[in-house]
């Protein structure tokens, strides 16, 4: 959707449901638009289901206002409670727009309001989570025991809502029959997908003559765990799916722009196992790599990172001593990349090495004041960067502070909040600084 430089609007509220609603003129330039995409678990749209990686954290008593606004005294549209799983569209200082998930249709717009920022936390394995999803066909019962009365079978994918827990089992409400509700054991229950898992049951689900269209990749034989004998590998692929063999055995992958072609890298010269890498391209050059190593009797998946080898580029290398490097991409300030390393663990997966700060380098012309700190960690201010003056952006930590040096040899430091504001002034970076790129 491209914007016009003025839009009609109106504010996402509980009452917009037929009723006469209040719109108005907005210039383009002070709202961001978000794709919409419902997760409409009855047609199995799982694309969605990663992105509710938020959790509402408190007391159990304590309940969150989803606001009309990012301010305590706008209207509320929703209400959400600890356990309750959200989706962060858009962060703004304290502040957070989020979806949350409900009973009934995702697409109502009083899902989505804001909150803030201290009310919810990063999702993970044993936090408590009011919702979850059946991935595979399950029996309902009527109590919480094996041999209880079955209520009514699953047969296909759906969003469950956790009421009670006892003893290793869940008392749930089925997400599209909110009139249905019985007992299933909590190892059924699947509390969170990465994207790939999502993926892969989309295309199971959404496709189910996907084996048809699967093109022929690359090929090879080579030893790939150290027994002396040739391995074959083979790799089936559409733009967004790939099947990778060896010896007859199978792994399947998601990717974007799959190009149906693989490397073999060694990352530890001094272990057995040499590594498969199938790369891709992604939506804007935006390159990634999945990692493989067979056992000799199954494939094992190690980890994607961002960044690929092609023929004219090269951003994965190793020197053999069971670590990489690559190319990541920045996530504050404007378009950039950093080397980024990536270490074997103990039972062969691949695990980021994080650095404190991250190398930036970039030239350039100041264009408004900026004062800077002498410290990420202190108040105190230093020297200040004046209008065309030239400047050196030397690191970020890629999270909010970013180090930078004048033609003097001057360092100090500016905060970021989002994306690019320089927090300091309110400003944009592109407004602070001239000279950074903002490619897609």
């Amino acid at each position: 959707m491209e914007k016009s430089e003025w839009c009609i609007a109106h504010y996402i509220t509980a009452a917009d449901k037929g009723e006469e609603i209040d719109k108005f003129w907005i210039k383009s330039d002070c709202f961001e638009v978000f794709n919409v995409q419902d997760i409409n678990f009855e047609d199995c749209s799982f694309t969605e289901v990663p992105h509710y990686n938020k959790v509402i954290t408190g007391d159990e008593q304590d309940f969150v206002n989803l606001r009309q606004l990012p301010d305590e005294t706008g209207d509320a549209v929703a209400t959400v409670k600890p356990g309750d799983r959200l989706r962060v569209l858009k962060e703004q200082g304290d502040w957070a727009l989020a979806k949350c998930l409900s009973v009934y249709d995702l697409a109502d717009s009083s899902d989505t309001g804001w909150l803030r920022k201290s009310s919810y936390t990063d999702y993970k394995k044993g936090m408590k989570s009011n919702q979850g999803f059946l991935i595979k066909p399950a029996v309902i019962l009527e109590a919480p025991a094996v041999d209880s009365k079955p209520v009514y079978e699953v047969e296909s994918i759906v969003r469950v809502f956790i009421t009670d827990t006892r003893n290793g089992w869940c008392k749930v409400i089925d997400g599209f029959n909110p009139g249905l509700t019985g007992w299933i054991k909590e190892s059924d229950i699947k509390y969170s997908l990465t994207l790939d898992e999502a993926m892969l049951i989309w295309k199971k689900i959404e496709q189910p003559d996907l084996e048809s269209k699967l093109i022929k990749g690359n090929s090879a034989f080579v030893d790939l765990n150290g027994d002396v004998k040739e391995d074959s590998i083979d790799l089936l692929y559409t733009d967004d799916y790939f099947k990778l063999s060896v010896n007859g055995t199978f792994i399947e992958g998601t990717g974007d722009n799959l190009d149906g072609k693989f490397d073999i890298i060694d990352i530890n010269t001094k272990d057995k196992y040499k590594e498969i890498m199938v790369s891709e391209s992604g939506p804007s050059s935006d390159h990634k790599t999945s990692f493989y190593y067979y056992n000799g009797k199954s494939i094992i998946f190690m980890g994607k990172i961002e960044g690929a080898n092609y023929q004219d580029t090269k951003m994965i290398s190793t020197d053999g001593s069971g670590k990489l490097s690559t190319s990541t991409r920045g996530r504050i300030l404007h378009t950039w990349f950093y080397t980024d390393y990536y270490k074997l663990t103990p039972e062969h997966l691949l695990e980021r090495v994080p650095q404190e700060l991250y190398e930036m380098n970039c030239k350039v012309k100041v264009i408004k004041p900026l004062t800077l700190f002498k410290s990420k960690d202190s108040s105190e201010t230093g020297i200040t960067l004046q209008p065309g003056e030239q400047a050196t952006i030397l690191a970020s930590d890629n999270k909010e502070w970013c180090l930078v040096e004048n033609s003097k040899g001057e360092k100090g430091w500016f905060q970021v909040t989002g994306f690019s504001t320089i927090t300091s002034t309110g400003l944009s970076s592109g407004e602070v600084f001239e000279g950074l790129s903002f490619a897609d």
